[in-house]
């Protein structure tokens, strides 16, 4: 516990700035800031290690105390998180990632190349609450473990596996998979209401300017349409995501 700390000169809120800011920060320390209590405690519960606190005066504290905690107080909380109304208690968690060889059971989403991190936080929600394994970042997408995404995953983040993966590796890996890979394609022959959907299984998404490159797309067992009316060219990719899982788990 640190005494209240009233300064954005601060060393240790400058760390913590850096972490909501910068992806780099992100990556070099393997760690994230998740902001407020309700998806604080989900993430403790679901067993992510907590590295820091901050939180205002009067909050407070989660359970687990191993962690430091920095005492803020609001007027400079507001700065860190750049909002009027800040949640009064942020985070910092050890992010965590898996292996492609985990995404060999239950119902899996790869997404290739998806830009936007909100999508991407939408996405995890819909996936946590289909009850979908976890998620493959194929390519150059966004971060998981961005500020944008952590807040539109609204703490479900916490009960998903995540993949990173070049195209070329989920290939070579996708030859020893044995389920079947699905893939929504705007040519896609069937309509998407039309198969059953056991499980393993993975559903294969791409960006909403590119699509599936051709590669992904050649490597899927069914490629599957969602109808739409001719003037409608693409479903937004977390809409169109959410269309799928719930098909799939229905």
């Amino acid at each position: 516990m640190t005494g209240l700390i009233t300064s954005a000169a601060n060393a240790q809120v400058k760390a913590l700035r850096a972490l909501l800011e910068q992806k780099k920060e992100r990556i070099a320390s393997g760690t994230f800031v998740v902001e407020g209590e309700r998806n604080i405690n989900a993430a403790l519960a679901a067993g992510w290690l907590p590295v820091q606190f901050a939180a205002s005066p009067a909050v407070i504290l989660p359970p687990e105390r191993s962690a430091l905690c920095l005492r803020v107080t609001p007027e400079l909380m507001a700065r860190l998180v750049g909002k009027d109304n800040p949640q009064p208690l942020l985070a910092v968690f050890r992010q965590r990632w898996s292996e492609l060889s985990a995404a060999q059971r239950g119902l899996w989403v790869a997404l290739e190349d998806i830009h936007d991190p909100g999508n991407l936080g939408t996405i995890i929600r819909t996936a946590a609450a289909v009850g979908a394994q976890g998620l493959i970042l194929i390519g150059h997408c966004c971060e998981v473990y961005a500020p944008e995404s952590i807040r539109a995953s609204v703490g479900t983040f916490a009960h998903l596996q995540y993949i990173k993966c070049s195209a070329s590796e989920f290939l070579a890996w996708r030859t020893g998979y044995s389920g079947r890979v699905v893939a929504t394609h705007l040519q896609g022959s069937v309509d998407y209401r039309e198969p059953d959907y056991p499980q393993p299984l993975i559903l294969l998404m791409g960006s909403e300017s590119h699509g599936l490159s051709s590669g992904l797309t050649a490597s899927a067992d069914i490629k599957v349409r969602i109808p739409m009316r001719a003037e409608v060219e693409s479903l937004n990719i977390a809409s169109a995501t959410a269309v799928m899982l719930y098909q799939m788990t229905a």
